[in-house]
């Protein structure tokens, strides 16, 4: 069915309890004004016991027309405890819920909304304190989200910035028509506090301005001591360096100067 009915919500509800992987999968096409609004109301007060792999794919629409524009939203009744994997997509908000075994997770095209009255989109002092209730992260793909629009709120937050991730082993940052990318990938890596094992990636990088190859290699190499390079102009550019431990790899889309060929 193309529908989320009340007989399917029903029937959801009743077995909510005893589910393990929930994904759902939903478009801006709804007929019933109320189908949203009975998925919404399953994946915020479902009480999750068990569930350890979630996947959210919904228009923001459907969270602002239930919801309004909020930061942060309580999902699973605010429980949580045995999720291990998360993909965001497309939602306008942040859990509100600490997930302490959450092992991988996946935010990618999660849409900026302008501020509007009192309220605001979440800003990444919001992120790093979602995360913070994440200390079992190995995985970070952060994809396709402009990241320069979400810096900071209005007034200062006085609660610190940084949250440590020691079991991180994949941060992915996709640095997607970031206006400045040097400002793009520190504004992510100055709030984590990772491992030296972990492998970073930074893609696409399309340096331009005052960005320049130079200054995005002493930010992200910081005190690593770097003992290889690899250097990929084949089929995809890559520049990768790796130390003892761990490696960053970006793909680089420079733009051709004048009289190149």
């Amino acid at each position: 069915s193309s529908q989320y009915t009340a007989e399917m919500d029903e029937w959801c509800q009743d077995f909510a309890g005893q589910i393990r992987e929930l994904h759902t999968d939903a478009y801006d096409t709804w007929k019933d004004p109320q189908a949203p609004v009975r998925l919404l109301k399953l994946i915020t007060t479902i009480p999750a016991d068990k569930l350890e792999h979630c996947k959210l794919d919904m228009p923001y629409t459907h969270f602002d027309r239930t919801f309004g524009l909020v930061p942060s939203l309580p999902l699973f009744a605010g429980h949580g405890s045995t999720l291990r994997s998360l993909y965001l997509a497309h939602v306008p908000f942040l859990p509100a819920n600490e997930f302490p075994a959450l092992e991988l997770l996946v935010m990618y095209e999660m849409h900026h909304v302008a501020p509007r009255n009192d309220t605001q989109p979440w800003t990444l002092d919001d992120l790093t304190r979602f995360l913070r209730g994440c200390p079992r992260l190995e995985e970070l793909y952060i994809c396709r989200i402009y990241i320069q629009r979400r810096v900071a709120h209005t007034l200062p937050d006085p609660r610190p910035r940084t949250v440590q991730l020691p079991r991180l082993r994949y941060l992915a940052l996709d640095v997607y028509k970031e206006p400045s990318i040097l400002l793009a990938i520190c504004d992510i890596t100055s709030r984590l506090q990772i491992p030296p094992t972990c492998h970073q990636y930074f893609t696409p990088i399309r340096l331009q301005g005052a960005d320049s190859i130079e200054a995005l290699l002493s930010r992200v190499v910081k005190e690593q001591p770097i003992t290889s390079m690899r250097l990929d102009f084949t089929e995809r550019n890559l520049l990768q360096l790796a130390s003892n431990s761990g490696t960053i790899s970006m793909f680089p889309s420079l733009a051709k100067r004048d009289g190149d060929t």
